[in-house]
């Protein structure tokens, strides 16, 4: 029979993308009823989203909802668009593959302002089936619908080659054509129940099948150039016309694939090409491997393909060579085809020795062929085949140029651009108004673009001056007022003065407006107009400070400001001049404040102290010749001075001293303090009270005697080089040690003695000694 010549008379509901011209609360257009996305191997897919919107929105959100418990996993609200601009927004959400209700919402300030609901969206698996007649389907043939409601498609047939951008998706029951060719449900809806119940996830068709046609012509119309069937013997062969049959194919996947993904494309084709083409092995597989690289090559190079084995026909049996043809492109090494059934095997004989007919309920060459689809479309096929998902949403650039008119502007990488308003450029430069565009990209994939509205995209209010300080106001360059552009919408201002920041800083008299410009650089109205008056402020006033900045405990310190204006300490003090008694450290610091009331720069920081004076010490006699001076406070690096009858002994700073002669002795503390550049203050206790000495005749000492863990030994003069060794009463040295010189009493450990009376001799450079030492138990 010759071709389909009709195009379907179902009613097709157009939906327009592009031209969107009413503006609800919140409307959507995209996605529509029905639709299927491709899902990834994870199982994981994502929805496009598209609409608009007439009040501002902080965000809109989206969630999926299983239509049946167990079809799918329901997801939270979340974020699809935040801060929506323009009156539209576009954006994606991300689900488990299932059949799902959604809904979506605006939301302000929190509060939700409205939510729509899409009855049925789904992520799955999308199919396109694509050869001849056992692909495109015949009527009259017994073809069963789905049953399940997951199973999709759209319901028009085209013959033209035209491109009908129809999102009208309908369950693909009993009396639904499979767009683009396909007549009726043929063998997919039955494959579609299998599908579903299987992969648990929604299935859509596309059926780009055509009768008669060969290999060649799939090959020859996908390369642009005229093909013949010479099939059918009407007058001689004839030629098609509008690209077909390739074109319909590239449509599909160019609009549908480009808009939901792609699993798969389904080939069953080979009759022809049996006979009465008989073609050999290799030339049927180079013509299919033509045809599989053009179609990649036109939508997407990770394109999936099926190949059932097909060649049975009413003419010749089942050709090897037709087959043959077919494993060779199933076997190519990483050339993404698979395996589909051997189909010459199913329903023999049939009823017109070539076509799949359901006849009676023990022979149904539909099901039959469903079935064995479904058997090749396993876990190996869905795990191993590489889907192509849905392309993203193309969002236009939007921004005001210098004389505060819409640019709209879509990247030079796509092709097929026309703006609703005709223009085909990139880019478009337009008055207030509603614009949409359709474009492609290089391959001639359809892409989403939203409607935008340009009256959203203008400032809807003017900028508000604030200030931090009253507008009349002290400055000298130091002081300044801070004038703050404020409004929600914009991202930058343009003052009066020239400045392009949100705040400016102002020390001079002048009037200020200023503009804003949005994300979009468009320019708001003017603000109202402030004033700013300046006054001088007087000079930073300078501190000088008396005796020093640095003294002991006991003097004062007086600081002076050099200003007649009114002053203010850091201290708080109002005087010209502050006095210090206390010790401690201080920083200080004044300001002025003149006739205006108008404050000064404080002045440098100064900083000044009083150290502590060391506690006066007292003496305290130590050993026989040994004085020690005695204080709590006294500190690790504090330095000595004594006095022997009121006269400065220079040999000792030490807090104790060797004395060898009778006298008043007095002792003071100086201590050291590290101040201001690395400098140095001292400071001196008051003098010790007189300590009278009276000189023994012994010329060395060691106490205390008896003893138990350790003595002292001193000696009246420093004697150098000495050794002590300890007998027992029987003349047994027992204990020795040497020392190199007395000048300080020296503390000699007897732990390491038992208890006892022992000799001790001293011998040194002109000093040789000896004493009987008693050693009591500790």
């Amino acid at each position: 029979m010759p071709p389909k010549t009709y195009i379907s008379t179902y009613f097709i509901v157009a939906i327009c993308l592009y031209s969107l011209n009413v503006f609800g609360q919140i409307t959507l257009s995209f996605p529509t009823n029905r639709m299927v996305f491709q899902r990834n191997n994870e199982n994981t897919g994502f929805i496009n989203i598209m609409g608009n919107y007439s009040q501002n929105l902080d965000k809109i959100e989206a969630r999926l909802l299983p239509i049946i418990a167990g079809q799918g996993t329901a997801s939270d609200w979340s974020l699809v668009q935040e801060n929506p601009k323009a009156g539209y927004f576009a954006g994606k959400i991300k689900g488990q593959g299932g059949w799902y209700k959604m809904e979506i919402r605006g939301v302000k300030d929190n509060v939700v302002l409205k939510t729509i609901t899409l009855d049925k969206v789904g992520i799955g698996e999308v199919f396109i089936a694509l050869g001849q007649s056992n692909a495109q389907g015949l009527p009259e043939s017994g073809a069963k619908g789905a049953t399940d409601d997951r199973v999709n498609t759209v319901n028009f047939f085209n013959d033209k080659g035209i491109v009908l951008e129809n999102l009208s998706f309908v369950q693909l029951s009993q009396n639904v054509d499979i767009a683009p060719h396909g007549t009726g449900p043929w063998c997919y809806g039955e494959l579609g129940d299998r599908l579903a119940k299987k992969l648990n996830v929604p299935v859509m068709f596309f059926n780009a099948g055509f009768l008669l046609v060969s290999v060649i012509n799939w090959r020859e119309s996908a390369e642009g150039i005229p093909t013949f069937n010479k099939v059918l013997d009407i007058g001689g062969a004839f030629q098609y016309n509008f690209g077909i049959p390739y074109v319909n194919l590239k449509n599909t996947l160019n609009y549908y694939g480009s808009l939901l993904g792609v699993r798969s494309l389904l080939w069953i084709q080979g009759e022809t090409d049996n006979s009465p083409n008989r073609l050999s092995s290799e030339v049927y597989a180079t013509n299919l491997q033509k045809l599989i690289d053009i179609s990649r090559k036109d939508f997407d190079t990770n394109l999936t393909w099926m190949v059932a084995r097909t060649s049975l026909t009413f003419q010749a049996p089942s050709n090897q060579e037709i087959i043959g043809g077919q494993n060779k492109v199933i076997n190519k090494a990483d050339n993404n085809v698979f395996a589909g059934p051997l189909t010459d095997i199913l329903q023999v004989p049939r009823f017109d020795n070539v076509h799949f007919k359901n006849i009676s309920p023990s022979n149904m060459g539909l099901s039959l062929l469903a079935e064995n689809w479904d058997k090749f479309l396993d876990n190996t096929f869905f795990q191993n085949a590489k889907p192509v998902l849905a392309r993203s949403i193309i969002e236009p650039e939007i921004s005001c140029d210098a004389d505060n008119k819409s640019v709209l502007k879509i990247a030079d990488s796509f092709t097929n651009i026309e703006w609703s308003n005709g223009s085909k450029n990139s880019q478009i430069i337009v008055e207030r108004g509603t614009y949409s565009v359709k474009l492609k990209d290089l391959q001639g994939n359809k892409l989403l673009s939203p409607a935008v509205n340009t009256n959203l995209i203008f400032p809807q209010e003017k900028p508000i001056i604030t200030n931090d300080k009253n507008l009349e106001f002290c400055s000298d360059g130091t002081v300044k007022v801070e004038l703050s552009a404020n409004g929600q919408e914009f991202k930058t201002f343009l003052w009066s003065s020239g400045e392009t920041s949100q705040r400016i800083v102002v020390d001079k008299t002048n009037d200020f407006t200023v503009k804003g410009k949005n994300q979009f650089g468009c320019v708001s109205l003017t603000s109202d107009k402030v004033s700013v008056k300046a006054n001088p402020i007087p000079a930073p006033p300078k501190i000088t400070v008396t005796p020093a900045t640095n003294v002991c405990e006991g003097q004062n310190l007086t600081l002076s400001a050099d200003s007649n204006e009114k002053l203010l300490w850091s201290n708080n003090a109002t005087t010209k001049a502050i006095q210090i008694e206390k010790t401690g450290n201080y920083e200080f610091s004044v300001s002025a404040t003149n006739i205006f009331d108008c404050v000064s720069a404080s002045s440098l920081l100064q900083k000044v102290s009083i150290s502590v004076l060391p506690k006066q010490p007292s003496i305290a006699q130590i050993g026989l010749f040994s004085l020690q001076a005695q204080k709590s406070d006294l500190m690790p690096n504090d330095k000595f001075e004594w006095k022997k009858e009121n006269v400065t002994l220079p040999t000792s700073t030490l807090p104790s001293l060797r004395v060898s002669q009778s006298g008043s002795y007095k002792v003071s503390v100086n201590r050291t303090y590290q101040i201001l550049d690395k400098q140095q203050l001292t400071c001196q206790s008051k003098i010790s009270e007189p300590f009278l000495f009276q000189v023994i005749s012994n010329n060395f000492s060691i106490y205390p005697n008896p003893a138990s863990s350790s003595v002292y030994l001193e000696t009246k003069e420093t004697v150098k080089n000495i050794d002590v060794k300890f007998y027992t009463l029987l003349g047994k040295q027992v204990y020795k040690f040497r020392l190199d010189d007395t000048f300080e009493r020296k503390e000699i450990d007897l732990r390491s003695l038992e208890k006892g009376v022992y000799l001790v001799k001293i011998k040194g450079d002109g000093f040789e000694e000896s004493v009987r030492l008693i050693i009591e138990p500790k």
